[in-house]
């Protein structure tokens, strides 16, 4: 029977299931389509975003429309904030119904939605009203300046902040009085034959249900609120300027036709009654906590519910044992939330639980949280805080002693020897986490074991860096609240556990790559131990089945639904409040043990999903930017005892730009834009001084020493003066703070320079003692300097050709051509610009250099091109490549065809590919495009060489009336016949000479491709080399290797990594003409009329996909979107083979070949 009942209850479940994700499917296809429709333009304009992304931020509305229906919404509306829980589209209403229990869904719905709802408003508090608040009143220019437009600015965020309040207390409210309700009517008594039998409507869940998750909602949301109480009561200058601005409006008020308010007087009376209200709720009442308290109390009926009186207290006691047990898994905060439950818990019940008040003291004591750190720079005494918050008659002065004399051991303790033990557990700490979490797996090793250790250093880390962020805090904040003044020594341990404490966070960043497999591996593992629980529970019940209950059948159905919950992906925050509600419920179930079990799985799960945003919670540093006094003692410390270890600043400044985090939650944008460049101005203006500017005379002083050790000069003993390692400072990485770049080398070198450069102007005498400086600070530490000479040529000098022709090799493989500008452009630089060559760069060159370079470079060229075409004949002599260029030659004039088909150069393209691959990835094929275009590119160097020289000349006869009467005159004859000096006729000889030359240089039109086509011409035409005769075969394919490698060159053109970018290569088309020239091999390649086979084929590909997607324009949207991409891919083949097709023309015209023209 037991059998034939899971069977039944698991096959209406999987039909449920089965009716929603087909309902689920027909919504998204539907919201799939409009998006199409509405944003296709876009889509367009952006093909590389996917389309069924679905939209992010829908869920969170849809789950507070939800919310609304249960509770009563107040005067604002919250919109979705970014929490750090993972999303996913099923929401809380999809997954209650998983169980198919009506009456267990409606309570559980309710208390999830509920719970939901508490943990929002508390993120949403912390999040936009806590950093604002402590913000106001930041001074920014002249502190004493009054100006009441800041509160004006302000009383929006002061509006929205009343708003909250009253909208929490609705929210509590109403929890109290569903449990209230809930626990009511199960404890009614049902009467026989009543008709009205509430119980049910509920399920039976006995005496002994637990609120675990609502209770933890409650008391985290009580936290933030109190967090905004202390807020509020340390902002004097909110509580003055709001005080004067009631006062002024109250008096415009008043006398509205003094200042002539006009029509606006109903509108400042509004707005009067308004910051009247506000000043009752926040600025002048009993507190925002307080309120709180009495909202839960308004109920008469609740103090009377001693079953929910019980539940709190055992809350209250299981908490503080799993906080005794297990500290790093709960947060930072939950102490003060157990202390604000049980401030609740005493007042709504009205009781004077001692007994439960020692238990929370005994906690208190054995955990050591004698201060608990909030948002905002703020700090919470929890013994304080229940002193001032419980009955004057539960007040113990001496366990409040006791607590204070603790607190007067923490200022008393060692720091500097507690942080040294920190920094050695923490080094310990990082050798085994780098070890465990890089582990790997093999067949002798268990799985579960490597695990558990990576867990372990997991939990570890957490737990040092909990008690490192304690440390400081603690430190930090008691020496303020009790008014002492921090030993130096002590503040410098602090900074130093700072350092430390960034160095945990970066070891963790460092591996998240690494963790989030483990993590999820984790998570999987602990959901599997949770639902092997489970299943015992569930079998446990359904055993029994001779024993059927309603309340049976309310466990059973708990426990399905917690299982459900954990077999999602992840369990994200709405599982894990409906995992913990019935968990809750099927407590009745369990032993002790196996409760405290599973609630600790769940909070390890919890801790799973948000562990990374856990470590920058406990990392974060923001409590710096109010203690800026520390940063001119660190700054100073570091020069005399650290320098060396720029690792340790570089973590300190990272501690230092968490501030600009906290400063970016300002309201107000110009004021943000003030204290974040005031911020970062201090601080560098602080570190500039305290350390930049001392290093720097420090590495002058040591400079001189050097360059002046010959002389006598004191006892330079290391064991009797410090020196510094400049070498770790010079040669570290800038420091990034903010948007500023802070680099020690560069702020050396421009100190250095400006040093040389005044000195040497007021002595010139010594100037080679600076130069000796320099020089020895440039071979020593690698720094670099200024020449302190003007330039000997021009800035535009560029590239020298001389360079180039020794180099030629180099630069034909590193520069890319452009047929049509007539310029090179380097492939890619390690610098942030990359070379360029252009014409008048050699036309300086020859300038400099002189005409005969020309020459020279040719010369070089005809010898590149040597080695070239033996690698060029290799290749094509090879065996596997003659054989296929000649197979396909003998289909290709065996065919009917006239073209030469392009299935066929792609076919040989893929077969090349298969030869082998180099190291690069790159085929043989390729690397025969590349020596193509390396060929191309001399070609295109020595054409811009004859430019260079006609610009050269053009420039030099600017002077010169006309070349064309140089032929007719004579300035030495001239000279002559007048009977002139000798000198004067040896001056016109001179002139006719140089008039002579520039006109030769001028009008000389020597063909240089001409030249380079004659001298390997025979060679290539030889009977010897037959095989080249193949070439024009292997063009088709060659162009198509070339095509698709300058799409994807062009594609990496607007990408972040620009690595093998390229817009042009024009030295494959000015190759491939060339080499057709010396094989005379035009009409054998027009013969195939390549390019129109390939327009053809594009055409024809292009006008099928255009059919199918008429024909699948309404039916799939992906099939569509798959079109036009293929389109579009299409379409930019085609682009490219065009234009290569005119490269190639062009570069044909320069070797006197063109297809109606040809030799």
């Amino acid at each position: 029977m037991s059998k034939s009942f899971e069977d039944q209850l698991l096959r209406e479940v999987n039909e449920n299931v089965l009716k929603r994700f087909g309902r689920f499917v027909d919504h998204f296809n539907r919201e799939l389509s409009s998006m199409h429709n509405l944003n296709v333009s876009q889509i367009k304009s952006s093909i590389e975003v996917p389309f069924d992304w679905p939209p992010i931020d829908c869920m969170d509305v849809k789950e507070r429309t939800d919310l609304f229906e249960l509770v009563q919404t107040c005067d604002a509306y919250w919109p979705p904030i970014d929490c750090m829980d993972v999303k996913e589209r099923t929401d809380l209403f999809e997954l209650v119904q998983t169980c198919g229990n009506m009456q267990l869904n409606k309570v559980v719905l309710v208390f999830a939605q509920l719970t939901q709802e508490m943990q929002y408003m508390c993120q949403s508090g912390a999040q936009r009203f806590c950093d604002p608040l402590v913000l106001y009143g930041e001074p920014i220019g002249d502190p004493n300046a009054e100006d009441l437009s800041s509160i004006a600015k302000f009383l929006p965020l002061l509006h929205d902040l009343s708003s909250y309040v009253s909208y929490c207390l609705k929210v509590v409210s109403n929890v109290v009085q569903q449990m209230n309700a809930l626990i009511h009517i199960s404890n009614i008594p049902v009467k026989k034959g009543s008709q009205n039998n509430y119980k049910e409507l509920i399920p039976d869940f006995g005496a002994n249900i637990r609120f675990d998750a609502v209770f933890e909602g409650m008391s985290d949301l009580a936290v933030t609120l109190i967090n905004l109480d202390e807020i509020i009561a340390n902002q004097m200058n909110l509580k003055r300027d709001f005080v004067n601005y009631k006062r002024i409006i109250e008096l415009v008020s008043a006398n509205s036709a003094k200042f002539d308010v006009g029509n606006e007087t109903i509108k400042v009376k509004i707005l009067f009654k308004l910051i009247d209200r506000i000043e009752k709720q926040l600025i002048d009442g009993e507190g925002i906590f307080k309120a709180y308290i009495d909202a839960m109390s308004n109920e008469g009926s609740v103090a009377k519910n001693t079953q929910m009186a019980e539940q709190f207290a055992n809350y209250i006691r299981v908490s503080c044992s799993e906080l005794e047990m297990s500290p790093e898994l709960v947060s930072d905060t939950k102490f003060l939330s157990i202390c604000a439950l049980f401030v609740i818990y005493i007042w709504i019940f009205k009781r004077e639980d001692k007994r439960l008040y020692k238990t929370v003291t005994d906690c208190q004591r054995k955990i050591c949280v004698y201060l608990c750190h909030l948002k905002g720079n703020c700090s919470v005494i929890p013994d304080k805080f229940l002193a001032n918050n419980l009955p004057r008659s539960m007040f113990d002065k001496k366990l409040m002693d006791s607590f204070s004399a603790s607190r007067e051991l923490i200022l008393k303790q060692n720091f500097d020897k507690e942080v040294k033990q920190l920094n050695l557990k923490v080094t310990n700490w990082l050798v085994r986490f780098e070890q465990d979490i890089s582990d790997t797996t093999d067949l002798n090793t268990n799985l579960i074991d490597i695990l558990a250790k990576q867990q372990k250093v997991i939990e570890e880390g957490l737990e040092n860096a909990k008690m490192i962020t304690t440390l400081i805090k603690d430190c930090i904040a008691l020496h303020l609240q009790s008014g002492r003044p921090m030993a130096k020594h002590d503040l410098l341990a602090i900074c130093k556990a700072i350092c430390i404490l960034k160095g945990i966070q970066l070891a963790f960043h460092h591996k998240k790559g690494v963790l989030i497999p483990i993590i999820g591996h984790l998570a999987q593992y602990n959901c599997c131990v949770v639902l092997k629980m489970l299943s015992n529970t569930k079998t446990k019940i359904i055993a029994d089945v001779k024993k059927y209950s309603e309340k049976k059948l309310d466990l059973l159905s708990a426990v399905i639904l917690a299982s459900n919950c954990l077999n999602g992906p992840i369990l994200t925050n709405p599982r894990r409040i409906l995992t913990s509600i019935c968990l809750s419920i099927i407590s009745t179930a369990l032993s002790a043990e196996d409760i405290a079990k599973l609630l600790m799985l769940t909070r390890k799960l919890e801790l799973f999903t948000k562990i990374h945003a856990l470590v920058d919670i406990r990392t974060n540093c923001e409590f710096l930017y109010f203690n800026r006094a520390v940063l001119g003692i660190y700054f100073n410390n570091f020069f005399e005892s650290e320098s060396s270890n720029v690792h340790e600043l570089r973590h300190f400044f990272s501690a230092l730009s968490d501030s600009f985090t906290f400063i970016n939650k300002c309201k107000d944008d110009e004021k943000r834009e003030l204290l974040t460049k005031q911020f970062e101005t201090e601080t560098y203006e602080q570190f500039k001084s305290d350390f930049l500017d001392r290093i720097c005379t420090e590495f002058e002083t040591e400079l001189r020493l050097q360059v002046h050790s010959d002389l006598q000069l004191d006892d330079q003993s290391p064991f009797k003066r410090h020196l510094h390692d400049f070498s770790a400072l010079l040669t570290s990485e800038p420091i990034r703070f903010n948007d500023r770049l802070i680099s020690i080398k560069s702020y050396v070198e421009e100190y250095l320079n400006e040093m040389a450069y005044n000195l040497t102007t007021i002595a010139l005498h010594d100037w080679k003692t600076y130069e000796s400086m320099l020089n020895l600070a440039k071979t020593k530490y690698g720094l670099e300097f200024v020449r302190s000479q003007l330039p000997t040529q021009t800035l535009e000098q560029g590239l020298d050709v001389l360079e180039i022709t020794r180099n030629i090799h180099v630069f034909v493989s590193r520069y890319l051509y452009n047929l049509n500008n007539q310029m090179f452009i380097e492939k890619s630089s390690n610098n942030k610009h990359l070379n360029v060559l252009l014409i008048r760069h050699v036309a300086n060159s020859i300038q400099t250099h002189g005409f005969g370079i020309i020459n020279t470079t040719v010369n070089f060229t005809y010898q590149f091109l040597r080695k070239k075409f033996y690698i060029f004949s290799q290749f094509l002599y090879e065996e596997h490549i003659k054989s296929r260029l000649i197979k396909d030659l003998r289909y290709f004039r065996e065919s009917e065809a006239n073209k030469f088909p392009f299935e066929r150069a792609e076919k040989l393209c893929k077969g090349i590919r298969k030869l082998g691959l180099t190291a690069d990835g790159m085929s043989y094929l390729d690397q025969f495009r590349q020596l193509i275009s390396q060929i191309g590119n001399v070609l295109g160097f020595v054409r811009m060489l004859r430019s260079g020289a006609l610009h050269c000349s053009s420039n030099s006869v600017n002077f010169v009336p006309d070349l064309d009467d140089l032929t007719e005159v004579s300035f030495e004859t001239m000279t002559s016949d007048e009977s002139l000096s000798a000198d004067t006729v040896t001056a016109g000889q001179n002139l006719d000479s140089i008039l002579s030359t520039l006109n030769r240089n001028f009008t000389e039109s020597t063909d240089y491709f001409k030249l380079l086509v004659d001298v390997f011409a025979q060679t290539f035409r030889d009977s010897k080399n037959y095989h080249l005769k193949n070439f024009y075969a292997i063009l088709p394919a060659t162009t198509y290797n070339f095509v698709e490698h300058l799409i994807i060159s062009k594609e990496k053109m607007t990408r972040k990594n620009k690595v093998g970018a390229a817009f042009t290569d024009d030295g494959f088309a000015m190759g491939v003409a060339y080499i057709l020239k010396l094989l005379n091999q035009f009409n054998d390649f027009d013969s195939l009329h390549w390019f129109s086979s390939v327009s053809e084929k594009i055409k024809t590909e292009i006008n099928e996909a255009n059919r199918q997607s008429a024909l699948n324009a309404n039916s799939d949207v992906k099939l569509t979107q798959t079109t036009s991409l293929t389109i579009k891919r299409l379409e930019n083949l085609q682009k490219e083979f065009h234009l290569l097709e005119y490269s190639l023309t062009s570069s044909r015209i320069l070797f006197k070949a063109t297809p109606e023209s040809v030799n």
